[in-house]
């Protein structure tokens, strides 16, 4: 993802023949990528179950593997508010959710069954469950934020060394791949020569900025943690999403028995949930919309620049809804649901100072 925002943004500085070429071939790599499925897969699912034998193991641990699953997609894409209005279901029901499953490392003794599973839900389907128990869900992605994780110990401020284990806790949760993804650095000799943990405390914003160019995102999350004595926690996550500013200070104890790294484990959690509401608060979806549909590629300059083209596209004749399938800092590709033909929407998107273009076999559209 970040060497699509990169070609997009060197894109930005060409002629405009050559932007157009370049927004098809930029774009068209970000249609091409997992978009809206991401958020349907979930990944590295351990599991490890025994049973009288081999084969009621495996039977139980993927039954596990497919509840545990199931669970994780559904608070990623709805309010923990809503959910309480849905059934629980059974292994068999889920899996007729379900689009497919790969198994990894696997395992098996005479009564133990161990694998890693990773697990793919059909969107249709899964829809289809929660619109029939009104229960409104946002599969639209945020655009992804830089996380840069500080852990302060002994006198020391760890930023790329270890052990981290605020950075550890983050980078458990697969927060990638989350509604609101969120990006750990590498940390290879390019990010230890570009920001110190010192420069991350003082605010260097030159530093940051020159993160911010090389994961090719527009904003950054600074994590700071610290013991609090004993097995607590103060966690400090300040910066700027999609959805506004983000400020948070508070305390947090182990209630796993873990010590340090359960309650570094329960901030991270409560942050990043915290920062997914935020983002659904906005982006739910309460129903299918009817209508023709055609996916189209949008180029712009900026977020604040797509906000005003997003709103300008759904205030045109003929549209019903506007579905971002993926969206980076420099461009999205979207679904425009509307009435009619396409003769009409072309000529309603050229009244409000769009121009529809197809490119090869994709549809850009920019304002003229």
């Amino acid at each position: 993802m970040a060497a699509v925002h990169k070609f997009m943004r060197k894109c930005m500085s060409t002629t405009r023949l050559s932007l157009t070429v370049c927004v098809v071939a930029g774009l068209c790599a970000l249609a091409a990528g997992p978009a809206v499925a991401d958020l349907y897969s979930i990944n590295s699912i351990k599991v490890d179950e025994t049973a009288d034998n081999a084969v009621e193991a495996k039977k139980k641990a993927i039954s596990e593997g497919q509840t545990r699953a199931f669970g994780t997609l559904l608070h990623r894409l709805t309010r923990a508010t809503d959910r309480v209005r849905l059934p629980e279901l059974t292994a068999s029901q889920i899996s007729r959710l379900m689009d497919g499953m790969s198994v990894e490392n696997e395992s098996t003794s005479g009564t133990r069954y161990v694998a890693e599973l990773s697990i793919r839900f059909r969107p249709s389907n899964l829809r289809d469950f929660l619109l029939q128990y009104k229960v409104p869900y946002a599969d639209e992605q945020a655009p992804g934020v830089l996380l840069v994780t500080v852990w302060k110990e002994n006198g020391k401020n760890i930023l790329w060394d270890n052990p981290n284990p605020w950075r550890d806790a983050w980078a458990s949760l697969n927060v990638e791949n989350s509604i609101t993804p969120l990006f750990l650095p590498l940390g290879d000799l390019t990010d230890i020569g570009a920001l110190s943990a010192n420069d991350v405390l003082s605010g260097k914003e030159d530093k940051i900025q020159k993160m911010k160019d090389r994961y090719a995102v527009e904003n950054v999350l600074v994590a700071i943690a610290e013991s609090a004595g004993g097995n607590n926690v103060r966690a400090v996550l300040r910066g700027e999403v999609e959805s506004g500013p983000i400020e948070f200070d508070e305390t947090f104890s182990d209630e796993t028995g873990e010590g340090i790294p359960g309650a570094t484990a329960a901030a991270a959690r409560n942050y990043l949930s915290r920062i997914e509401d935020g983002w659904k608060e906005t982006h739910l979806n309460l129903g299918r919309p009817a209508g023709n549909s055609m996916q189209v590629a949008v180029p712009f300059g900026s977020l604040g620049e797509w906000n005003t083209i997003r709103q300008r596209i759904n205030t045109t004749a003929g549209v019903e809804s506007v579905q971002v399938k993926r969206l980076s800092a420099k461009g999205a590709i979207v679904d425009i649901i509307f009435a009619g033909d396409l003769g009409i929407l072309s000529g309603e998107l050229e009244r409000s100072g769009f121009e529809l273009s197809d490119i090869g076999d994709t549809w850009v559209l920019q304002v003229r």
